[in-house]
This record gives structure tokens, sequence and C-alpha cells, in this order.
């Protein structure tokens, strides 16, 4: 396992090691390549500046060589070429070489990343020394972003801290493009949702973030803590005042102090009137803090330190419901002592002379300006308004990559809908709850979904993880239970209603499998055990049609695996086009873009196939059919046959004078007859042709007009060759449809007005209890 970076202080040797990364670094540069995407500086940053006494190491490199003096101080050192990418092991060691460490920890947010490091004290062995060693393994699994490690030590029995910070970078998306725009398309419709209290990463919350949610409230809060204790100190040594006027009503005998001259004249006078017991009015002024800044700071401190209690309260009840616990102590810790300075605030004397926030009657120059009360002010607006009043940005713990792409596969659908296939949504069921860890979650199933109409009286109903169980009413999971990502529920004008199912996998195929051949000629692939999860979620979802007698059927046309492939969709295929129509499982190529339909091209264009675009006139029985000619909704049970209609009959006219069409009986048999067509004139779908069941003849009568009075049940359908020859006198083979059928039988209505000039006007599809009520050809309503 190669090292990938060294580098040694007064205090420490740290080297990071990881398995080859050359391939992983290729896909990276040609993934910024293929989207033009911009190469950023690669940093490890510490804080505070470490004291490098040798260069610094990278793949056997010297990074600083230009210092002719050692040691430097540096706040970070550049990276040649990106280290740290998702879905990687790392291996981080930590030698202490100064005998004057005694214990090493990390204080992470996540207990899982603290309890993968391990501390190996000093050891004297045949008086040789062993220095402390501090490693660990780090799996950056699906996070990506700034991961920081906050490392602490006890040197010379006084605790030091280290906080080492690079950046986790993925390869499948552009981090600094691809990453945003998701963001932004999944605040419209989930605000606050991507947000998370502890994860491995960290970003950057942007200033446009709004609304009452905690967790926001939380991070920007550590970001200001800092700056806000500062300032309460400053108020607490030195609190705002005001002179005041306070009016009493005293006798002369209970009058302290100096009186003044006017009030000393009339006391004389009504003492020389005998007047002894009068009460004077008596004005004095002094010094007040209670004054409106100080209500003002006075409910800032009790609004924060409720809110820190009860986010330490909630966190702490959620952590430890959990037998390992999410949250590591030292962060619950730390929230817990943010509490303490607002305690003490409210602890100071002259809080106790100051009343309640009623208000400001006008702006306060004292809050704006004043030392210490403009920097509470300042922060208590950072705080109330998040991010939205000041420029400044907070890092905030981010849900997985993984995550982040689900929901935005599931809206770019909902976007495909409504801008592509003009559908308008009617209904839609947003419901969040607030988890113990304070973060948004969204319900599954209906609560998560999406419904929308179109004036063609097509329905559609798109749905975030529905779980399918074996007692769920409509659409029921034996054994196992199933939960896809996204369900897409078509209902068509004619009653018919039709399912797909899609997953988003962010993931792409990177190893060859040596049991396939075809490795796709090194395009993007989705890897091999998501196609085997969509043939799961086909075969194990069963529809249950209620009724006198329970019957089943399987109620998913397609299952797609939506992956994030870079492709140039208007010029290439989709590898997986073949698979799609043969049969109905597959995947499709899913990015953002800023180019019109250009990463979700494929996914368009097989929704509109399948579903339709909006039409000036109403959609067709025989259009609203089409779905089901597709072959994968075709497949049956080995020696079963598939079919949408069970009487199917196709009307066709029948004209002695064509050479294309030819009906005689079978001379060995005198109730077999045969009709024959040629294929190049006449051509039929095949599934079409295993579904019929009866032939309409029409035959002219002697008024030249075509009826149809009796139908042929067909015995059989045979693609025939045949030779014939041209006028070149060269042979040529050509094919012909030839039905065997049965004994004829009369209709009890004959139906008229056939068309007698193009036969191909003649033929239509109908079920044979439509065409019994039938009497003028102008009213069939052909099925296909």
């Amino acid at each position: 396992m190669p090292e990938l970076v060294r580098f040694r202080t007064t205090i420490f040797q740290l080297s990071i090691w990881c398995k080859d990364i050359t391939e992983r670094q290729n896909t990276f540069y040609e993934m910024l390549r293929k989207k033009n995407g911009k190469i950023f500086d690669y940093k490890i940053k510490f804080f505070p500046q470490l004291d490098l006494i040798e260069p610094t190491v990278y793949n056997g490199i010297a990074l600083n060589e230009k210092f002719e003096h050692y040691p430097i101080s540096l706040s970070h050192f550049d990276l040649t070429a990106p280290l740290f990418f998702e879905n990687m092991q790392y291996q981080i060691e930590f030698i202490f070489f100064d005998e004057g460490v005694e214990n090493v920890w990390l204080t992470h947010k996540l207990n899982e990343l603290n309890e993968n490091f391990r501390f190996s004290p000093k050891q004297n062995i045949n008086k040789s020394f062993l220095p402390a060693r501090f490693n660990g393994v780090i799996n950056t699994k699906n996070d990506v972003g700034w991961m920081s490690l906050p490392l602490h030590y006890t040197l010379n029995n006084r605790n030091e801290s280290l906080t080492i910070s690079f950046e986790i970078l993925p390869t499948k998306i552009d981090l600094h493009h691809d990453l945003p725009m998701m963001y932004q398309h999944i605040d419209n419709t989930y605000p606050l949702w991507r947000f998370n209290i502890a994860a491995k990463t960290e970003q950057n919350a942007s200033k446009r973030e709004r609304g009452d949610f905690t967790l926001l409230w939380l991070a920007n809060f550590t970001e200001l803590r800092k700056k806000f204790e500062a300032g309460l100190k400053v108020i607490a040594s030195s609190p705002h005042s005001r002179l005041q006027k306070k009016i009493n009503f005293s006798k002369p005998e209970r009058m302290k102090g100096r009186i003044n001259n006017k009030l000393l004249e009339q006391i004389k006078e009504d003492f020389a009137n005998t007047t002894y017991s009068k009460y004077y009015k008596i004005d004095k002024k002094f010094l007040s803090v209670d004054t409106p800044e100080n209500r003002y700071i006075k409910m800032i401190v009790g609004v924060c330190k409720s809110k820190l209690i009860s986010i330490y309260n909630s966190i702490v009840l959620e952590n430890e419901k959990r037998s390992e616990g999410r949250l590591s102590q030292e962060f619950l810790n730390e929230i817990y002592n943010w509490q303490v300075p607002l305690l003490k605030m409210e602890r100071q004397s002259f809080f106790k002379d100051v009343g309640n926030f009623n208000g400001l009657v006008k702006e306060s120059l004292v809050l704006q300006q004043k030392t210490g009360y403009s920097t509470v002010y300042q922060v208590w607006q950072e705080l109330h308004y998040y991010l939205n009043a000041f420029s400044s940005q907070s890092l905030i713990s981010m849900r997985s990559v993984s995550e982040i792409y689900e929901i935005w596969c599931f809206l770019q659908l909902r976007r495909i809908l409504v801008e592509e296939l003009a559908f308008i949504e009617i209904r839609s069921h947003k419901e969040f709850i607030i988890n113990g860890f304070l973060e948004r979650q969204l319900k599954d199933g209906m609560a998560g979904a999406f419904e929308f109409s179109r004036s063609d009286g097509v329905k559609v109903k798109l749905v975030h993880e529905p779980i399918f169980k074996e007692n769920s009413s409509n659409i029921r999971s034996y054994v196992v239970n199933q939960k896809p990502d996204i369900l897409l529920e078509v209902s068509f004008p004619n009653g018919k209603k039709c399912v797909w199912i899609f997953d988003a996998k962010y993931r792409i195929k990177t190893q060859k499998d040596r049991f396939v051949s075809d490795q796709g000629n090194g395009v993007d692939c989705v890897p091999d055990d998501a196609i085997n999860q969509m043939h799961r979620y086909r075969d194990a979802l069963i529809q249950i049609n209620n009724g006198l007698i329970e019957s089943k059927s399987r109620p998913v046309l397609g299952t797609f695996a939506l992956y994030p492939g870079y492709f140039d969709q208007e010029s290439d295929s989709n590898p997986y086009t073949s698979a799609i129509n043969e049969v109905g499982i597959g995947a499709f190529a899913l990015l953002p873009s800023n180019q019109i339909r250009f990463g979700h091209q494929w996914l368009s264009e097989y929704l509109c196939k399948h579903i339709g675009i909006l039409n000036e006139t109403p959609c067709s029985i025989a259009s609203l059919n089409t779905i089901y000619l597709n072959e994968a909704t075709r497949i049956p049970f080995h020696g079963m046959e598939q079919s949408l209609f069970q009487d199917l009959v196709m009307t066709i006219s029948v004209n002695s004078n064509s050479k294309d069409i030819n009906f005689e009986k079978l001379s060995e048999k005198p109730t077999i007859y045969a009709l024959t067509l040629d294929s190049n004139v006449y051509n039929f779908d095949k599934h079409i042709l295993n579904e019929l069941r009866f032939l309409a003849l029409a035959f002219p009568l002697k008024s030249g007009v075509n009826e149809i009075s009796k139908i042929w049940p067909i015995k059989s359908v045979s693609l025939n060759s045949s030779t014939k020859n041209s006028n070149s006198h060269e042979k040529s083979l050509s094919y012909c449809y030839k039905f065997k059928l049965g004994a004829p039988l009369i209709l009890n209505s004959p139906i008229s007005e056939i068309p007698n000039i193009n036969i191909n006007d003649s033929i239509r599809f109908i079920t044979l209890s439509e065409l019994e009520s039938i009497v003028k050809f102008s009213e069939i309503l052909s099925v296909y």
C-alpha cells in the first residue's frame, strides 16, 4: 500500500496510505474533461499552523523544498494532484516522537469515526524508546466535501488540539457544478431536507437558505458562537445605562439629602401656616440599566439558551435510543458547554433589574454602534435570518451524495412529466417529519407522492419509496418486503394502468466481470447487481385484482436503474436499449446539465414513447394499446400465451381482382379455408398475428358494395416463402401470410359500407363482442 503523503513536525509525524489511486485520479480527470469542469487547488489545511521540520513528501516527491530553512510554519500545503476520493479507504497514522505525549483522541461529531482510531502509548523496551502512535482507518463512502479530523493530545500535562482538513472529491459528478445544481433543484421542492446534523464531511451552506429550521440555526450558531460570547462579555463588564427620572411623594421629616430651594421655601411656608403632614413631590434622577437595549439582550440570551437546551435534550434522547450511539460524547459535551456562557450572563446582577422585552419603538444607535451591543445584535440578526442577512457562509453537514442523487432523480422525473409531457400537477404530498437529530425526513410512500393529470385524460402518480408488503391492498410482495426508490403509475382513459419502477444508483461499473465478455466498450454502465435488482422488483411485485374471484397479475411493465453515466445523449446510443426493448429491464444515464435534455434525453424519449405527448385530438384506443405490443410486455411463461384480447377479430376485404390477396376453400377438407396475403403489401405486428382469433372477410355483393356477413375462426397463421419469376426471368424470394380458417360463423346483422377501393382501408382490429353490435363499418373503433 503506497504512502500518499507524509509530513513531520517537532511533535509528531503524520502519514496517510491508500491503495493505488492512479485509476481513481484518471477517472476524476476524465470526468472533468467530459464536463469541461474546472481543476481547483487541492490542499490539506491545518488549524492552528504547524511547524514543519522537514519537506512534506507526496508519493516520494518533496512538495516544499523551496524553503531553505526549517522549521517553517504553514496553515496548509498544496497538493500536486487530488488524493482524497469517495468510496476509498485511507490509513492514517500519527507517530508522536515527543516523550511528553500521554494520550491522543479524536473529537469528531460522529462516534463511528472516532472509534476507528486507536491509541498506542509510548513504551520503553530494553532501554529502547518506542514512540506513541495514533492510527485508524477512514472509509469515505459517499460523503463528499471537507472532512475535518479534530485531534487532541496531552503534552506534558497540557491539552493541545489540532484540526486537519482535506476535501473528499466525487468521481462520477462534478462537485462544484453538478452537486450545486442538484441542491438547487431539491431546495425548490424540499427546502432544508438535505442538511444533516453530523456526517464525515461538511459543505458550505449558501446564504439563500432560509426558514425556521433548528439544524441550520445550530450550524450557524457554531460559526458565530465565539463572536457572540465576546460581545456578551463586553456587555457584562460595562452594561448600558440611562439617566431616568423617578417621582416620589414624601413628608418633610422623611426627606433625605439635599432639598432644592424652591421646595424648601414651600415647606417653610406650609410650616408657617401650621401644615405639617403634607406630602411633597420629589423628582430624582438616577442611572438605570432597565433600558430597551438591555431588555433586547436579555431576550436574545434567553432564546439562545432555551434553543440550545432543547437541541441538546433532543439529540441526547435520540442518541440513547440506538445501541451504538451515532453522535460522539465529545460532540454532545460541546453542545452542552455552549450553554455555560449564557447561564453566566443570566446570573449577572444587573440583569435582575432588567425587565421583559416588549419591542423597540425606534432604531437604537446603542445596538448598532456601541461596543459589545453591536456585536451581539449582528450575530442575532444572522441567527434569526440564518444566512440570508449577511454574506458569510457556514459549514454544515449534508446528506450523502447517494441520498442527494436519489431525491434529485425523483424530482427530475417530476420535471420531465410537467415540462416535456405537459402534465399538470394536481396534488402533492410533501410531508416532513423532524427526527430526534433535528433532521427533516420525507415520509415514505404516498406521503412523498405527486399526482398529475392531462387534458387528454391520462393521469400519473409519482411515488417516492413505496413499501410493498404481503398484506398490501393493491400491489403485494410475498415473503420479503420491497421498497423501490421510485414508482410511476400511469392511468389511461380506457381504464388501463401501467407501472414502471425506477431505482437511483449512484454507482458506475468499474471492475471487469470475468463472466461477461461485453463490458460496454469502456462506456459508463450500471453495476451488474443493480440490473439483478431490477429483475427482482419486476418479479416480486404482484397485482391483486379483487372481485368475486380474486386473481393475480404482474403490474410492472419495466424496471430501470438511474445512474450518473456521462454521454452525449443527442448522438450516443443508450447501451441498454436492446435490453429495454427485449425484456423491459435496463438503465438510463441521468445527470444534471445546463443544456436542454442533454442529461436526460434517453429517459425523456422513453416516457414520451410509452406515455405519449399531448395532442389536440383525444388519443384513440389503438394508440393507447400500442404499449402492449412491445416485446417486453408479451413474454409469457413457457408453454403459455400472452394476449391482451381473447376474441380479437381482423376485418379485411377480399377482392378477387387483387394479386396480393387470395381466398380459397381447401380441397382436402371442405370446411377448411385459406387466406393468403403478400407480406410486402400487408405487414402486421407479430404479436397481433399471434393474438388474432377470427377473420371477418368482406365480399362484394352484386350491387358492388362489400359486406361482412360471416367470420372465420383462425386455426393457424404462418409466414411462408415462395419463388416468383420477374420480367427479367430472374427468380425472387417473397413471403406471404397464410391463414388456415375453420368453418364460418354467421353474424346476426351483416356489416355494410366497407371500402372496396383500397384494401388497407378495410383492415380493422376489434373484439368479437364489440363486432356483434356493429352495423356500419364506420362504427368500428380499432383496438390496434
